[in-house]
C-alpha cells in the first residue's frame, strides 16, 4: 500500500522547535518581524522611531514623537497575557502538530500551568484557527461535493432520518495534477441555490473554475465564478476521490 502522502507531511518537529525557539528573547525577536515587518510604527501617528523598555515581562515600545506606548503583544493573540511567550509558542505548536485534538488536560501536563489556563489558552487559539478558515478563499481548479453528517436513529423511533442530518458542503482546491491542494468544509443550514450562492461568494474566488455533480443547488454558483456540471465522460477526471 502507498503512503498518504496528506497523513505523511511533514511539519516542523518538537526538536526543531526548540532549536528555532530557544528563549523568550528568540520569540519576542520572531513577534516583532511578523507585527512591524518594515520596523516599528507608531498605531497613533505612524511615526517609525521608538525607545524599547521592559516592564515585567511586557516589552514596551514608546513612540518618539507621540510617546504613545505600546505593548510588544498588543493587538495580537497575545494581548494582556502574563505568560511568556515561549509558553503561547510551545502550545500552538503542539495543538496545531497534533493529529487528533489535545485535551486542555494535556496541554496542562506538557506546559506546567493550571488547568484554567490551560483550557483559556486551547479555547483562544482554537478560536484563532476557526477564525482564519471562516475566511479562507480559494481559487484555480475546485471540485465541489455536498453531504450529510449524522442522521443516525435511536432503538424504537421510526422519524425521517434526514431531518436529523447535518449538510454541508465541502470545496477542494487542486492543481493541475488533479492533487487537492487545500479544501474547506461549511456547515449550511439547508442545500439550496441561495445557501450555495451565499457560500459561494465568501470562499470561492471569482477567477475559480468549479467542478461540481448536477443538484440543482449548485446552480447558486453560477454567476459567482465559472461552473460546470460533471458529466460521464469526466466524472473519473473530475470527481472528488
Amino acid at each position: 500500500m502507498s503512503i498518504n502522502k496528506i497523513q505523511f507531511q511533514k511539519g516542523m518537529s518538537l526538536l526543531e522547535f526548540l532549536k528555532v525557539f530557544p528563549d523568550e528573547e528568540s520569540c519576542c525577536d520572531f513577534l516583532r518581524k511578523q507585527k512591524w515587518p518594515k520596523g516599528f510604527c507608531c498605531h497613533r501617528c505612524s511615526c517609525n522611531k521608538s525607545s524599547r523598555q521592559q516592564k515585567g515581562i511586557r516589552e514596551i515600545h514608546e513612540c518618539l514623537s507621540c510617546f504613545y506606548q505600546e505593548s510588544l503583544t498588543s493587538h495580537t493573540l497575545f494581548d494582556h497575557t502574563r505568560l511568556p511567550l515561549r509558553t503561547w509558542f510551545l502550545a500552538i505548536q503542539l495543538l496545531t502538530q497534533a493529529k487528533t485534538c489535545m485535551s486542555a488536560l494535556e496541554l496542562h501536563r506538557h506546559l506546567d500551568v493550571n488547568i484554567k489556563t490551560a483550557q483559556l489558552l486551547k479555547h483562544k487559539v482554537m478560536q484563532v484557527l476557526t477564525n482564519a478558515e471562516e475566511k479562507r478563499v480559494i481559487s484555480g481548479r475546485v471540485e465541489c461535493e455536498s453531504a450529510y453528517l449524522g442522521g443516525a436513529l435511536k432503538l424504537g423511533e421510526h422519524e425521517d432520518s434526514s431531518q436529523r442530518k447535518v449538510p454541508f458542503v465541502g470545496a477542494v482546491q487542486t492543481d493541475k495534477y488533479h492533487h487537492p491542494r487545500m479544501a474547506i468544509f461549511t456547515r449550511l443550514n439547508n442545500l439550496t441555490r441561495d445557501q450555495l450562492r451565499t457560500w459561494s461568494q465568501v470562499h470561492l474566488d471569482s477567477h475559480a473554475y468549479v467542478l461540481s455533480n448536477s443538484q440543482d443547488y449548485f446552480k447558486g454558483i453560477d454567476g459567482v465564478c465559472e461552473h460546470r456540471i460533471y458529466d460521464e465522460k469526466r466524472k473519473n477526471e473530475g470527481s472528488l476521490n
